[in-house]
């Protein structure tokens, strides 16, 4: 059963205000705005400069890190494109995503992806109801229909005059468009744009109906513990390698993932769900509520995740502890939700008990090392991952145990080490059904 709460209600109307959005030019209060950036493969970008007003100071004005993580401050409460550019041997790249900034909150989920200037296309154009008016405040959400490496849809957002404008989209690829907002069905479309071509469209919103979107089904949960070191937003290498280690053992991540630790959390916590990729079923589908609770307690709404192509959510909320466990759920709310009707029934509930802390201990670094490090709170078993150069992403391990480990040390029994030699290692332990996973530190040690 659903439990419809005022939190989730009021975070629908301010996301949306008015029919289905905000597109709104009011500019009291600050906010912030995080996301993180990556290429056409999906890989994460680091040092992009992203901005929203390249002249302004550093709040408006960064680099991503080694996680491709980018946090910007000190933002206008209105609508706002966030841009990223970086150049790599002569080549410019480019890339840009529409953010709808509150104020005194942090805009999460904002992800750019770049493309090669040279590559670029755009799209523009407005949005009218069936009687002809145009409606301002419609999201437009623009995803790949081959190319699943993209780790999120672009997004438009329309303004006073019902109209909209969606730059550095990639040329020559398939694009599935879905417009809705609240009060208004999805309109469905396709286009695949040629190299510096900005097409104009009109979209025709049909008015919302009554329909029972499916609850979401499949729902599965992943908890993250990492160090506490890492979280310190200076440590940016620490970073990359803590999101490298999670990719590997999550390869689901690198094609879904939409939030990095950009707040420097160390207790994460992954849901994911199948899409709704049928368009008779998400056509009146808005987004999607998110409900925790701790232990057998009720579960609250937490969050409102407004992307109806979505398939993943990270809970990155500073209260997660170690040793606790949380259920969650999620809903599927439909255009017609006015805070009391238009949600469907939970999904299936999942449960996870994030693990403490794993600590490194002594190498003895011998042709055949052994490793020893402190028991993980709640862990059961161990694997240890060892990498020619330091792990971060795009580095691949050349070892890991292939059974678990109960104990609390290994010998290493791979192919031989090169003598001399400096190697990195990251330890990971889980708990029994694999659900719960805590990562150590960075390690290396030097093969006599």
């Amino acid at each position: 059963m659903k439990f419809a709460h005022a939190i989730l209600a009021a975070g629908v109307m301010l996301l949306l205000g008015g029919c289905g959005g905000s597109g709104g030019s009011g500019t009291n209060g600050r906010g912030e705005v995080s996301g993180v950036v990556f290429d056409e493969g999906g890989f994460v970008v680091r040092d992009a400069h992203v901005y929203f007003d390249a002249s302004a100071s550093d709040k408006r004005n960064t680099q991503s890190n080694s996680g491709g993580v980018y946090l910007l401050t000190d933002m206008p409460t209105r609508t706002v494109t966030i841009r990223a550019e970086r150049t790599k041997d002569g080549v410019r790249y480019f890339g840009q995503n529409v953010a709808q900034i509150n104020s005194g909150e942090r805009t999460k989920d904002v992800n750019i992806a770049m493309f090669r200037e040279d590559q670029l296309a755009a799209i523009e154009g407005e949005v009218r109801d069936r009687q002809g008016r145009l409606v301002r405040g419609v999201h437009l959400f623009l995803r790949p229909v081959a190319n699943d490496t993209l780790l999120t849809s672009a997004v438009g957002i329309t303004d006073g005059d019902g109209h909209f404008d969606i730059g550095a989209l990639r040329s020559n690829l398939t694009y599935r468009i879905q417009a809705n907002g609240l009060g208004y069905n999805s309109d469905f479309d396709s286009i695949t744009l040629t190299a510096g071509e900005k097409r104009f469209l009109n979209i025709v919103l049909p008015d919302a109906q009554v329909t029972n979107v499916p609850k979401p089904a499949g729902l599965t949960v992943t908890a993250y513990t990492t160090p506490r070191d890492a979280s310190n937003r200076s440590n940016v290498r620490q970073q990359g390698a803590m999101e490298a280690m999670k990719q590997i053992l999550r390869p689901q991540r690198a094609k879904s993932v939409k939030r990095l630790t950009a707040n420097g959390n160390p207790i994460e916590v992954d849901l994911f769900w199948p899409r709704y990729e049928d368009t008779n079923t998400s056509t009146a589908l808005l987004g999607f509520g998110v409900y925790r609770g701790i232990g057998n307690g009720a579960l609250q709404n937490t969050d409102f995740l407004r992307d109806p192509q979505a398939g993943y959510f990270a809970d990155l909320d500073n209260s997660l502890v170690e040793l606790t466990t949380y259920s969650y759920a999620i809903t599927a709310l439909d255009t017609l939700f006015d805070g009391s009707n238009g949600e469907s029934d939970f999904s299936n509930v999942v449960s996870v008990r994030p693990l403490g802390d794993l600590l490194l201990g002594t190498v003895n670094a011998g042709p055949q090392p052994t490793f020893h490090w402190t028991a993980a709170p709640g862990a059961t078993g161990y694997f240890v991952y060892i990498f020619d150069e330091y792990p971060t992403l795009g580095v691949a391990e050349r070892f890991v145990n292939g059974t678990a480990i109960a104990g609390t040390q290994f010998t290493y029994n791979g192919p031989a080490l090169g003598s001399g030699r400096t190697f990195y290692y990251i330890l990971v332990g889980q708990n029994s059904d694999g659900s719960a996973i805590t990562i150590s530190p960075v390690g290396q040690f030097t093969v006599p």
